[in-house]
């Protein structure tokens, strides 16, 4: 069995995919034990109950995000966290997101961004970590379940929105890849409630106040490209059936023996 520790904190290495299973199961079975111990938790009147799995991922510490994901439990979510490996991120991401959704069909993703990690470059900029990720995500899950939160500014409100406002001028893959970006502060233990009310409101506006879609554009990609691909073969051999015929008329007609 795998060290929690080193799975969560692994920085340098990208995570197989045997401890990305294990880890989800695991911290799943941790979040069940916390309810069974009597914790309180305030869940939503049953028209409004929530189905659906939230899978907090980052390549920061988990605590860099307690706050925020407590605050998603107490609200009656069935929340995981995902460490997402610090490199190789491209490389491994796809696999990463197929294996956890196995395991969770329901998931949502909240990737969460600290500016601490390579600043405020999620796509399109220097040293941006997810040009290929939040795609691949979208991809697979529909944008419909990703959102991003960068977190662990020190602005006020107004400044944040300002920021936000801006943002799709210079980093446009993060919008067209999720259903939601937000900017708040920090989302720890620490955390004010203001900043982690900010970051939760986001995640009930955008997602769980509205019906859950499964993403079916991948299917249907494969499916469409079948068959594209059986009419170029059939209209190909139309094709090279005609163009025997004309080749063998004009054989016959130019033959020495009828001159």
């Amino acid at each position: 069995m795998p060290d929690t520790s080193q799975l969560i904190n692994s920085r340098a290495q990208p995570i197989p995919v045997s401890e990305i299973n294990w880890a989800v199961r695991n911290l799943e079975d941790s979040y069940n034990g916390q309810l069974s111990t009597g914790q309180r938790v305030n869940h939503p009147p049953k028209d409004r109950a929530i189905t659906r799995t939230i899978i907090v991922a980052s390549s920061a510490y988990e605590e860099n995000m307690e706050g925020f994901i407590k605050a998603l439990r107490d609200r009656g979510c069935r929340t995981l966290f995902l460490s997402l490996p610090y490199n190789d991120l491209d490389a491994n991401g796809e696999k990463i997101i197929r294996n956890v959704k196995k395991e969770n069909p329901d998931m949502q993703l909240i990737l969460c961004h600290s500016i601490f990690n390579r600043r405020f470059a999620i796509t399109d900029v220097p040293d941006a970590l997810y040009n290929k990720f939040l795609p691949v995500a979208a991809r697979i899950l529909g944008k419909e379940n990703v959102g991003v939160i960068v977190h662990d500014f020190e602005s006020q409100s107004s400044e944040l929105h300002a920021t936000l406002k801006a943002m799709p001028n210079t980093q446009k893959t993060t919008f067209e890849a999720s259903a939601f970006v937000e900017l708040t502060n920090r989302l720890d233990n620490k955390s004010t409630n203001e900043s982690i009310n900010r970051a939760v409101d986001a995640v009930f506006t955008n997602m769980l106040s509205r019906p859950y879609v499964e993403q079916t554009s991948t299917l249907t990609t494969k499916a469409t490209g079948s068959k594209n691909s059986l009419l170029a073969w059939f209209l190909s051999g139309i094709k090279s059936f005609f163009s025997g015929i004309i080749n063998f008329l004009q054989w016959l007609f130019t033959w020495p023996w009828r001159k």
